[in-house]
């Protein structure tokens, strides 16, 4: 037996059993490079990305650790997303998947990622420190909706167009439009820019008004979902989606994250139902960069209460959550705490999808401003 990063060589064998191994769990055959285009690229950079156990120089079992540097305010916070865990039919049941999962998260502590996440069963991935928290919220939108609602003033004099791969000028501004966003991973460049929209089958579109560009959206291959949609301001936004909908002519959903409480408004007053989504399963390595961001976050479009609580986490430490009149954060702390929480009940209680007391009894201050907005864009997943 042999663990070892992959290099480009590996390629083929790589994605041969990604799409064995998931088209056998989902039932339907999968193409990751049409699934996953920004971590299908042939070379060394992405497949060291990925671990690999190898018998006899097979690979048998895989697992990926994908940085994803992200920004949350102007707070640069190092996500990354540990996933494509696969182990070959012929070799399961060996304690494989235990092995690289173990070494990955060694990985995730020595390249001192403040988060991790991954997208799969939580009864498996709760042992190796991950907990379902955060939310989206996902609105359903129809014709309806928005040609006799609030929204029937907007849309006017828009277009809708497929963004191809080779135009620069759409996908620039897309790129613009995107890091605008108060929390965005970072997207290097224009073809990074489009094989993150177009991952999960996904096509993307540039909605333009009296010909030029406010934003754009993707949109899944069934044509019912909306994975993401950003524009230049509001009220772009709400010209947006009626685009879509005069393009759809249909049904769709739509998602957006917590902390876009203008959008949500607007939004709420039309949509013909909305759910909340739990958007993925979360391990948080370091409590006081990554709950000092969200609490900023949520301190930029909400007065928070006053205050502080202080948390002692088993096998992590002692943090201090607080708000003031002139500042709010999350910082270590070595004196007395309000109570102990294990790591996974520590995150639900901060940024679970539930009220704090879900958890445990808490004081005022965390009534009043948990759950703190964590949300994930889908099209991020890799």
């Amino acid at each position: 037996m042999e663990i070892k990063r992959l290099k480009k060589e590996n390629y083929d064998e790589l994605i041969s059993l990604l799409n064995l191994v998931f088209s056998k769990k989902n039932k339907c055959i999968m193409d990751f490079e049409r699934e996953l285009p920004n971590m299908c690229l042939r070379d060394d950079a992405h497949m060291r990305k990925h671990i690999g156990l190898f018998i006899n120089d097979k690979l048998v079992s895989v697992v990926g650790v994908y940085p994803l540097p992200t920004k949350v305010l102007d707070k640069e916070i190092n996500f990354c997303t540990v996933g494509n865990v696969a182990t070959h039919p012929d070799y399961e049941g060996r304690g494989y998947m235990n092995i690289l999962l173990n070494r990955a998260m060694e990985i995730v502590k020595e390249e001192k990622y403040d988060i991790c996440r991954l997208g799969g069963d939580r009864a498996r991935y709760l042992r190796f420190g991950f907990e379902l928290c955060g939310g989206n919220y996902s609105y359903y939108i129809t014709p309806k909706n928005t040609k006799k609602s609030l929204l029937g003033d907007y849309g006017q004099n828009t277009s809708v167009t497929e963004i191809l791969p080779n135009d620069e000028n759409s996908l620039a501004f897309a790129r613009e439009v995107y890091h605008q966003n108060k929390v965005s991973v970072l997207r290097n460049d224009n073809d990074v820019m489009y094989r993150v929209m177009t991952a999960w089958k996904n096509t993307p579109y540039l909605v333009t008004k009296n010909d030029e560009p406010i934003g754009y959206f993707t949109l899944a291959s069934d044509k019912k979902e909306v994975s993401e949609a950003y524009a230049i301001n509001k009220e772009s936004y709400l010209d947006t989606v009626v685009a879509i909908s005069n393009y759809l002519n249909d049904d769709f959903s739509i998602a957006l994250p917590q902390h876009d409480i203008d959008l949500i408004r607007e939004i709420n007053k039309c949509a013909e139902y909305m759910s909340i989504q739990i958007p993925s399963n979360f391990n948080v390595v370091s409590f006081e960069r990554v709950v000092d961001a969200y609490i900023k976050l949520k301190a930029s479009y909400t007065c928070l209460a006053q205050g502080s609580v202080a948390i002692s986490i088993k096998d992590y430490g002692k943090i201090k959550i607080f708000a003031n009149e002139n500042d709010c954060g999350c910082v270590k702390f070595d004196g007395e705490c309000d109570f102990e929480l294990s790591k996974p009940d520590a995150t639900r209680f901060i940024f679970g999808m539930h009220p704090p007391v879900s958890v445990t009894q808490p004081n005022l201050f965390a009534k009043a401003n948990f759950p703190l907005p964590l949300s994930w864009n889908t099209q991020n997943r890799v």
